[in-house]
């Protein structure tokens, strides 16, 4: 699992040495919030780049247990 796109990379290079270990990238929709055209264009460029059979999902991480009252 990862939190970040800089620490993904060490998810894909075990996912390539194990046939069992798939992952996705996830994003906390707080950080998203920061985001500015650089990061975005970082994130697309590294979606393109990893087209693959274990690259299985994008979509939003975490709970935001501020707004469940």
């Amino acid at each position: 699992m990862s939190l970040d796109i800089e620490s993904i990379n060490k998810v894909i290079e075990e996912s390539k040495k194990y046939d069992i270990i798939y992952y996705a990238l996830g994003l906390y929709p707080e950080e998203i919030e920061k985001m500015n055209d650089k990061d975005i264009e970082k994130i697309l460029e590294f979606i393109e780049e990893n087209k693959d059979k274990k690259f299985l999902a994008i979509g939003e991480i975490g709970l935001d247990f501020s707004k469940c009252r």
